[in-house]
């Protein structure tokens, strides 16, 4: 997991841990971020994943709550995923 600080986003990579539906079926999506996960923008975000090895077969970029688009253009949110985000920040070490 990694984080944009530009934009908010989270990232999520799918693994034999951490399937894909992990951020899709909760109605609320709760992120504990280590400060060290916190990326300047979604390129730095990007090419850490794409460092990994084995490269992640999938990546989810949340940035806040589901939003959906009916057919007469009315905003609907939690549709395909949480209504719901919360991230909190969190130091790695205990400061000396």
């Amino acid at each position: 997991m990694a984080a944009s600080a530009t934009t908010g986003t989270l990232a999520l990579a799918a693994s034999a841990r951490t399937p894909r539906s992990t951020s899709l079926v909760p109605p609320t999506h709760i992120a504990l971020v280590p400060h060290s996960r916190v990326l300047r923008n979604l390129t730095e975000v990007i090419e850490a994943f794409a460092a990994l090895h084995p490269t992640p077969s999938n990546m989810q970029l949340i940035t806040g709550p589901s939003r959906s688009g009916d057919i007469e253009m009315k905003l609907v949110r939690g549709v395909h995923g949480p209504g719901t985000v919360h991230v909190a920040l969190f130091p790695d070490s205990e400061p000396d």
